[in-house]
């Protein structure tokens, strides 16, 4: 399975996106759907209740979850050769021992990139990502006794930051969702009342 490398907003970057400024645009995205798609709804006596909960599931959205049951985290490891130095200062090639983890996750994790309100860590750790798992690597040098404990450390970093990001951003998630029925009802109505009006309109001319 194709993965790719999860970017993270940057919080003192130029283009560094708020949670809020990234829901503000999907609610507009919502608005020009429901302008372009009302005269066909209303024209064709489709069922209404019907379509606008097709909006609501179209534009509300799954909030993100990571599974990380040790029992369902995926682990690979691999060897390497890398740049290192001997107990000498000299630049020298070593084996380093790689180790992959896999978080199994559910909702939608793009989310997870934007900065939220409560603001973001400037120091953000490198994941990778596919359609089932966030992938975290950490490793060490391959010697007969591997400092397990320190991939270990990294692992749990990953994983507390990960839990942490998730627990920031949804607050405005669930507040967007909670609010979503009732802006695509208002728009809905809106809309419609425009559409009867412009129809009685043509019927005078």
């Amino acid at each position: 399975m194709y993965r790719q490398k999860f970017e993270f907003d940057y919080p003192m970057s130029n283009r560094g996106r708020p949670v809020q400024e990234v829901l503000r645009v999907r609610s507009l995205q919502m608005r020009e759907a429901l302008d372009k798609e009302i005269r066909g709804v209303v024209d064709s006596g489709a069922d209404e209740d019907a379509y606008i909960n097709s909006v609501i599931d179209r534009f509300g959205i799954k909030i993100p979850q990571f599974d990380f049951d040790a029992d369902h985290i995926k682990k690979d490891e691999e060897y390497e050769d890398r740049r290192g130095s001997d107990v000498f200062g000299r630049s020298v090639t070593r084996k380093a021992w790689i180790v992959t983890f896999g978080f199994p996750y559910t909702g939608q994790i793009e989310f997870l990139r934007y900065i939220p309100r409560v603001g973001s860590d400037l120091s953000l750790p490198e994941f990778t990502f596919d359609s089932q798992y966030m992938y975290f690597t950490a490793w060490v040098w391959d010697q007969p006794e591997k400092d397990a404990q320190s991939i270990k450390t990294e692992k749990e970093k990953a994983m507390a930051f990960l839990q942490k990001r998730v627990a920031d951003v949804t607050p405005e998630l669930e507040q967007f969702n909670q609010a979503l029925p009732g802006d695509v009802r208002g728009v809905f109505d809106a809309q419609k009342q425009k559409r009867l009006n412009d129809r009685n309109t043509l019927k005078q001319l």
